[in-house]
């Protein structure tokens, strides 16, 4: 089992080398607690799977069109040539912002909130890491697989860039009509011996609420829920809930964005975040995934985009009446060491 785990971990190293020397635009993926690797690349001649990626603002949807391989199978793209190179648009973004640029950005959100005009919004930012001379993109990846296994893991490249995450959180799964989703919210470190705050569980009650009354507003029922429950991702833990309901149609666009990245009203949340985040957010916290009769979106978490010498890592935070703006920085702070020190130590 070793050995075959090492010749396939070879086997998507040397594609990935390949694919970004001959500029194809594609995704390789693995859903959570799999073993199987998936590539995509964009032939859109080609009769195969559909791909989105998706942005926060709804201003790019991006489609990767072609035959699926997987694992071994991968190594065929090693003896293909990209006759049209893949042409980069770069999203015009925001400056880093400082640790006092954020808590006044986190302050604004809470001034609002005590004014009535929401009860929640999500503050984002990028955190720059500088990557070693002998950064590889395809062992990142592999790492990253490997670390988070219980994560949607992809690396993308598009003309929004080169994208990578391990993404915890589920949007819509389909099953025949069966639809499957979860809410996921709050944030505390692992090693933490406490309980979950009033304000952690509020802040998690505000998604679970949000979708049920999304699907019920869509003509729909909740046909099941989970008991709240500790989800593992890395160092960090988040109270999760699984929901499951049937429908006769997909609602992962009216799903979009949840309050886990955006806020309530959803509206609102959203008008302050575009004020004050402008199109930075790029592809982070829009949704992403496999289209079609077995659809998965997963919302873009835990995610950053390469660039030749340094990775933009996004990271954000749920903002509540009762939330600290430098706590906020902090819980910033580590969410990025789940990315941060992966990148440093390849």
């Amino acid at each position: 089992m070793e050995q075959q785990s090492f010749h396939l971990s070879k086997t998507l190293i040397q594609s990935v080398a390949h694919l970004l020397k001959e500029q194809f635009a594609f995704v390789l993926f693995n859903a959570p607690f799999s073993s199987n690797f998936h590539l995509i690349i964009d032939q859109k001649e080609v009769n195969g799977e559909q791909f989105c990626l998706h942005s926060f603002d709804d201003l790019v949807h991006i489609e990767i069109k072609g035959e699926m391989l997987t694992n071994e199978a991968i190594d065929r793209v090693l003896q293909l040539k990209n006759s049209k190179p893949l042409k980069v648009v770069q999203v015009a973004s925001a400056d880093y912002l400082s640790q006092n640029e954020y808590e006044d950005y986190v302050m604004k959100i809470i001034q609002s909130i005590q004014q009535g005009k929401l009860s929640k919004c999500v503050a984002a930012r990028k955190k720059k890491v500088a990557l070693n001379l002998s950064f590889n993109v395809g062992e990142a990846f592999v790492e990253l697989s490997s670390k988070y296994e219980n994560a949607f893991c992809y690396l993308a490249n598009s003309k929004a860039g080169l994208w990578m995450g391990a993404t915890p959180e589920l949007l819509l799964h389909k099953k025949e009509n069966r639809y499957f989703t979860v809410a996921l919210a709050g944030t505390k470190l692992a090693k933490e011996q406490r309980d979950w705050t009033v304000k952690e569980r509020e802040e998690h009650q505000i998604v679970v609420d949000y979708i049920k009354q999304t699907i019920q507003n869509n003509g729909f029922q909740v046909a099941e829920t989970s008991p709240v429950f500790d989800g593992v991702y890395g160092h960090l833990l988040h109270l999760k809930m699984e929901l499951n309901f049937y429908a006769s149609r997909s609602l992962h666009q009216e799903l979009h964005p949840t309050p886990a990245v955006c806020g309530i009203p959803v509206d609102k949340a959203k008008d302050i975040i575009l004020q004050n985040e402008g199109p930075s957010r790029s592809l982070y916290a829009g949704y992403l995934g496999l289209e079609g009769e077995h659809a998965s979106y997963y919302v873009n978490l835990r995610c950053m985009q390469l660039f030749k010498d340094h990775a933009d890592l996004y990271i954000g935070a749920g903002i509540t009446a009762e939330s600290d703006p430098e706590k906020e920085w902090l819980e910033t702070e580590a969410k990025s060491k789940v990315m941060g020190e992966l990148l440093q130590n390849l």
